[in-house]
């Protein structure tokens, strides 16, 4: 297999694991979870961030490359490849979640169905069947702006200004939240969640610098090593407190009284979002550039590859079933599981694979662009 055919499928993995964390931190709020799957996920990250991070990396990088291939970036394109790809399947499940709500119940509130696709900031705060699209419209939010930042940016300016931006947006999450809390507004609101996007955007800015350390002596074990770190990062910053109490109860008041301190606590909140999405962003380029092929073999395996390629429609139902909307017998575990996979798969199927197809012909004609012309005809 070669090796780029190794990174898509590893990255498909990557996906899976992500969506099957994600439906199992939502499940609990199902009937039918046992305590124990409860206790367990309370241990786990919430993997949304892991979804934010390869996005911000993977439209940062193709943003690039046609730079690279054109000598600009072209936002018609770009635009147009994206909307594609975002709206069509947020159109799609608006859609038939509200026929579904509408023969359900026998009334339906088309206006909060049509806020996330009118990308309302509060959709986490709008209603059950539609919260979970806060991370699509954010997402949206993302790819309107950024492309537009960097050509505005130099390219030797573009990394120190996304590492201002990740810092911008870590210290708006904790005062901006606090704001909010304060004001009675929504603590989901998507401006409060941008810095994994630019956590992925910045490693594909840095993509280049990072292979070069790969070619030093010790450094596929460095990137073991930091790999590792990840791991532990991802664990021990979701509930140390949880943690530590397991090991010791004199750690868990050690950590409890840390934590009391103000300082503590601010350094606490600013560093836990950052490490997390540092942390996801040293798993992707590990898995893409397979520096641990173990790790790159098992999340190849087609199992996980396949419902990686269905995440994206699997993460738009699930919140039917996971979280007992439907209010059917398959909110319960673990049929809620099968069926937002089932429904998942039925929508990739028949909205998102067609409108992938889509997108795939208006960036074939996007590569005969007028810069790429000249040399296609000395070819």
């Amino acid at each position: 297999m070669a090796s780029s055919d190794r990174r898509i499928t590893a990255i498909d993995g990557y996906r899976a694991v992500a969506i099957l964390i994600i439906m199992l931190h939502h499940v609990p709020f199902a009937p039918g979870c046992p305590d124990w799957l409860k206790s367990v996920m309370n241990l786990v990250p919430r993997a949304v961030v892991a979804f934010w991070v390869l996005s911000g990396f993977l439209i940062t990088r193709s943003i690039l490359s046609e730079e690279k291939r054109d000598g600009a970036i072209q936002f018609g394109h770009f635009y147009s490849r994206q909307a594609i790809r975002f709206f069509v399947p947020l159109i799609g499940y608006l859609l038939l979640i509200g026929a579904f709500i509408g023969v359900r119940y026998g009334q339906l509130d088309w206006w909060s169905l049509l806020r996330p696709a009118l990308l309302d900031p509060n959709t986490y705060c709008i209603a059950p069947g539609v919260m979970h699209l806060y991370s699509m419209v954010l997402q949206i939010y993302f790819w309107l702006a950024w492309p537009v930042i960097l050509k505005m940016s130099p390219p030797v300016f573009r990394l120190p200004v996304t590492s201002l931006l990740v810092l911008a947006t870590l210290v708006w999450k904790v005062y901006g939240q606090k704001l909010a809390a304060q004001s009675g507004s929504c603590l989901g609101r998507v401006d409060f969640y941008f810095t994994p996007l630019l956590v992925g955007s910045w490693l594909a800015l840095t993509e280049p610098h990072l292979l070069r350390l790969k070619t030093w002596p010790f450094g596929r074990s460095t990137f073991i090593v930091i790999g590792i770190i990840a791991g532990a990062v991802l664990v021990f910053t979701r509930t140390p407190l949880s943690i530590l109490s397991s090991i010791s109860s004199a750690l868990a008041a050690a950590a409890t009284s840390l934590r009391g301190n103000p300082f503590v606590a601010t350094a606490y909140a600013l560093l836990q979002p950052l490490a997390i999405s540092v942390a996801w962003a040293s798993l992707v380029f590990s898995l893409v550039h397979n520096i641990v092929p173990f790790a790159t073999r098992v999340l190849s395996f087609p199992g996980l590859t396949w419902l990686g390629r269905i995440s994206f429609s699997v993460y738009l139902w699930q919140n039917l079933f996971c979280f007992g909307v439907s209010e059917t017998r398959f909110d319960t575990f673990p049929l809620n599981l099968l069926a937002s996979i089932v429904c998942g798969y039925i929508a990739y199927r028949l909205i998102e694979l067609p409108s992938l197809r889509w997108r795939s012909k208006v960036k074939k004609r996007s590569a005969i662009s007028p810069a790429a012309v000249p040399t296609l005809r000395e070819t």
